[in-house]
């Protein structure tokens, strides 16, 4: 079983990554974790490095590399991180993809809250980072952050707890594996169903 979360700043995709994983027992692979341990390499934190790792495409292909070869050791896994869906996708790695969401300002108070730092500053914070990867991925792959067309399940956050948001996830995954594994079975050379995100 292969699991994709993806999401913006701030969205909960971790906290869904780490709740769904204790859900259901499947490990978890933060790859923004290894974005910020590069960042830091670099003497930087995570809003400064998107600019420099825009004018430096080798860094995110390192960092794609990076995403595929967990997926490719690993057994069963939770994959967490922006791309993680678009890339595995681009992979034909059978998988079911979610896109967890949330508005800009509800994402500002989770990452105030989380940081320590006043509202309008995460808010401020996030917007940059938002516009500075739609940009970075429109250049590097190609890739427009707002079409969701890749993903299985949208799962809107901003009026839910984690644990809402898992009892969500758990259900939609009863009902969209099964069929991705028979479809796998039956036609194996096909590609992505037609994508019709499910939202809850």
């Amino acid at each position: 079983m292969l699991i994709t979360i993806s999401g913006l700043s701030g969205s909960g995709k971790s906290s869904a990554a780490k709740g769904l994983s204790a859900k259901i027992g499947v490990p978890t692979v933060d790859i923004g974790q290894i974005f910020r341990r590069m960042a830091k390499e670099h003497g930087m934190d995570v809003v400064t490095f998107g600019p420099y790792a825009e004018k430096h495409p080798e860094i995110d292909r390192k960092l794609d590399a990076a995403m595929i070869r967990k997926v490719k050791r690993a057994g069963d896994i939770i994959l967490q991180g922006r791309l993680a869906g678009h890339m595995t996708a681009r992979e034909g790695m059978e998988a079911v993809r979610i896109w967890i969401a949330a508005s800009a300002r509800t994402r500002a108070s989770r990452v105030s809250r989380r940081e320590g730092v006043p509202y309008r500053q995460a808010l401020s914070e996030i917007s940059q980072r938002d516009r500075d990867n739609r940009i970075r991925y429109k250049r590097t792959y190609g890739l427009d952050l707002n079409d969701l067309s890749v993903y299985d399940i949208v799962v809107q956050t901003d009026r839910l707890s984690i644990e809402e948001v898992v009892t969500c996830l758990v259900k939609a995954l009863n009902r969209i594996w099964p069929k991705k594994r028979k479809m796998k079975s039956t036609k194996r050379k096909a590609s992505l169903p037609p994508k019709r995100p499910l939202r809850t």
